[in-house]
This record gives structure tokens, C-alpha cells and sequence, in this order.
């Protein structure tokens, strides 16, 4: 028989482990499990059953009531996740060559991260890195196609190590531990997994370039991302690239650059043998894929570029911007 335990959590790039507790193990095995499981519902509470952080960022805390939930709903937060802290302590401490270990280790370094407790969150997640964990490891982080398969835990600790340092404001050596990060392998079957997983890097590289003040860096980082579906979901990465390009552009400089770009389109055959066409622009200098199938009459061509660009999220933007 088994007692399935909370479900597998994913929280932007960071994760949270759960597991399936089985009834016939030893009895030390049974005891870590028991402290794993408990601590892993009271995260799934925290993140999936009550949704805290939704519920926190979408209060209207110009008001008094939106106030007052808010500290009662951080409050809740904090109290549930310092007893998962706790659970995943003991368990870590009493329980080293558990089978669960190292998702216990992943789990404490998180919270720890959460609580701003930097140095412990750093010593939990350089043990995973210093260890011969395997990372294709089963699990099941999220849902779907793009679940996460295996549990990669040396790649996440880079790139938790890499968090840390970016919100100490430590950039030159969070630019060190990113690009450190790539040397451990991310393991997953599906081919859009990797893009999201280089689209995540080149954000993350274009964030550091542009604390260090390099914004010209930063911004090729994210031109070749600008028509990207990312960018109308997430409100704060397209302000970050309004910001960016505004930082160093005028809204009549960037309309023009874009028609210019149009005017100008090209296209190259998506393989040697193919009579297929991938269609591009260039923008300030960058590279920028337009997403059309290839018209039977190629004349269509200049208007359907046109209509695919002005219809972009990003170029609504720039052109809404006052």
C-alpha cells in the first residue's frame, strides 16, 4: 500500500520535492519519510492548497482590509513554512543516507533562501553540488509536457547558489556561478524544456549586465526573445525589456527601428534540402525571428511580416507607452 503525499511543486525556476511514502521500508527509512512527508504538506499548503503568494500579490494593500490580510497571510506563510524548516532540519540531521536526503537538502536550502537565511541556504545547496547525487533521478516536478522528469539536483543548486548571489546584489560573482551553472547537465526529454531553459539563462544574463551597468549587453541578450509568448504572459519581463530599450531608445527611434526591420525582412530556408523559409528582421542591430508560414504567393510576404510585428505584445507596448 501507498500513502501518496503532497503533490510535486514547481515555483518559477526553483523546486520542491515530494514523495510517495512506502509502508514497508526499515524502520529509520520510515521515520525520515514520516518527517519529509509532514514538512512536504505544510509547503503544499503554503504553495498549491492556499496559493499564499497569489493571494498576497493580488491584494489591493491601499486599503486598510487589504493591509490587514496581507500581514495575516504572511504571517500564515511564515508560521508554515518555519515547521517544514524544522522537519526538513531534523530530517536531514538525523537521517543522512536516507533515500530522501538530498530532496530534504534541495527542500531546507529553498526555505532557508525564502527566509533570507543566505549562508545556510549557501551551505545546503554547495553540499548537493559537492556530492555525487544522480541527477536523473526520477521524479515528477509540475504537470504536462514540460513536467520535470528527472531531479537534476546539482544544475538547481547552481542555480540557487547563482540566486543567492543576485539577491545580495553580489553581481560579479553571480555572473561567475551562472555561467558555472551550464557545466552541470540538465536533463529532460523534451526539446521546449531546453529552449526555456536557455531563455532562462539569457534573462538571467541580461539582468546581471544590466546591474553592472551594461546595458547595451543586456539588452542584445533579450532582443531575439522580444516576439516571444513569455513576454505578453509576464508582466515584469516586459517590463524589464520596455526598460531596457526605453534606458537607451526613444518610442519614435524603436517604431522606426521595427520599420525599418519590416522594410527590410529576409528569409533563409529552415534546412539545406527544404523549400520552407524562416522569415527575420533586423532590430538595432539583433537578429529577430517573424513567426509566418511561407504564402504561395510570396507577394503576400511584406504585409503579412507587417501585420505579425505590429500585432507583437512588445510592439503594443512600445507604442502605448506615453
Amino acid at each position: 500500500m501507498k500513502i501518496v503525499i503532497a503533490t510535486i511543486l514547481m515555483i518559477n525556476s526553483v523546486f520542491l520535492f515530494g514523495q510517495e511514502l512506502e509502508t514497508d521500508t526499515t524502520w529509520i527509512e520510515s521515520e525520515a519519510k514520516s518527517l519529509f512527508s509532514e514538512a512536504d504538506e505544510l509547503t503544499s499548503i503554503v504553495y498549491y492548497h492556499l496559493e499564499l503568494d497569489y493571494l498576497i500579490e493580488n491584494l489591493d494593500t491601499l486599503t486598510e482590509k487589504g493591509k490587514i490580510k496581507k500581514e495575516v497571510y504572511l504571517e500564515q506563510k511564515e508560521d508554515l513554512l518555519r515547521r517544514a524548516l524544522f522537519n526538513y532540519e531534523q530530517m536531514t540531521s538525523k537521517y543522512p543516507t536516507s533515500s530522501l536526503y538530498h530532496k530534504a537538502l534541495n527542500n531546507r536550502g529553498i526555505i532557508e533562501f525564502e527566509f533570507k537565511m543566505y549562508e545556510r541556504a549557501k551551505k545546503s545547496f554547495l553540499e548537493i553540488l559537492n556530492s555525487d547525487v544522480d541527477g536523473k533521478e526520477e521524479v515528477r516536478v509540475g504537470f504536462g509536457l514540460m513536467a520535470e522528469p528527472y531531479a537534476n539536483y546539482r544544475n538547481r543548486a547552481a542555480e540557487m547558489l547563482y540566486e543567492i548571489e543576485f539577491a545580495q546584489g553580489n553581481y560579479e560573482e553571480a555572473k561567475k556561478i551562472l555561467e558555472e551553472s551550464t557545466k552541470y547537465k540538465y536533463y529532460h526529454w523534451c526539446g521546449n524544456a531546453h529552449e526555456e531553459k536557455e531563455f532562462w539563462l539569457a534573462y538571467q544574463r541580461s539582468k546581471i549586465e544590466s546591474k553592472l551597468g551594461n546595458f547595451e549587453e543586456a539588452r542584445k541578450l533579450m532582443i531575439p526573445h522580444l516576439f516571444s509568448q513569455r513576454i505578453m504572459k509576464d508582466q515584469e519581463l516586459a517590463q524589464y525589456c520596455l526598460n531596457l530599450l526605453f534606458h537607451i531608445y526613444t518610442k519614435e527611434e524603436l517604431i522606426d527601428e521595427f520599420k525599418t526591420g519590416i522594410n527590410n525582412y529576409y528569409s533563409r530556408k529552415i534546412r539545406p534540402d527544404s523549400d520552407y523559409l524562416d522569415y527575420f528582421i533586423n532590430f538595432l542591430g539583433e537578429e529577430l525571428e517573424v513567426d509566418i508560414y511561407m504564402p504561395e504567393n510570396r507577394d503576400e510576404e511584406p504585409n503579412m511580416i507587417r501585420d505579425k510585428v505590429e500585432n507583437q505584445w512588445i510592439y503594443y507596448l512600445i507604442k502605448s507607452e506615453n
